[in-house]
C-alpha cells in the first residue's frame, strides 16, 4: 500500500556516470542505490504510438529499447531531467 514503509537491502554505489543511447551528453551521479529490482512498470514508459496521436509532436522520436528497467532516476539529478527542447501545443 502506498505509504507503508519496509527496509530495503541495498548497496551505494558512488561515481556513476549515464549517458544518452548514442554514448554521449554524460550525467555524473554522485550517490546510487542499488537493490536486487526495481519497483516500476514498463507499461508507464510512452511509447511512439503515444506521442504519434498529437500531431504537434510529430518530430518526436522514441527509441524502442528491448530491455528491462535496469535505472531510475529521481529528481535529485536535475541534470538528468533538463529537457532537450520544449515543444508547445499548437492550440494552447
Amino acid at each position: 500500500m502506498m505509504g507503508d514503509q519496509k527496509t530495503v537491502r541495498s548497496h551505494v554505489v558512488t561515481g556513476l556516470e549515464v549517458s544518452h543511447l548514442e554514448g554521449c551528453n554524460f550525467v555524473e551521479h554522485q550517490e546510487v542505490f542499488s537493490q536486487r529490482t526495481i519497483p516500476a512498470n514498463k507499461g508507464n514508459i510512452p511509447l511512439q504510438e503515444d506521442v504519434d496521436n498529437w500531431p504537434h509532436l510529430r518530430r518526436v522520436n522514441i527509441p524502442h529499447i528491448k530491455a528491462e528497467i535496469g535505472l531510475l532516476i529521481g529528481t535529485n539529478v536535475p541534470k538528468a531531467m533538463e529537457p532537450e527542447e520544449v515543444i508547445r501545443t499548437s492550440d494552447g
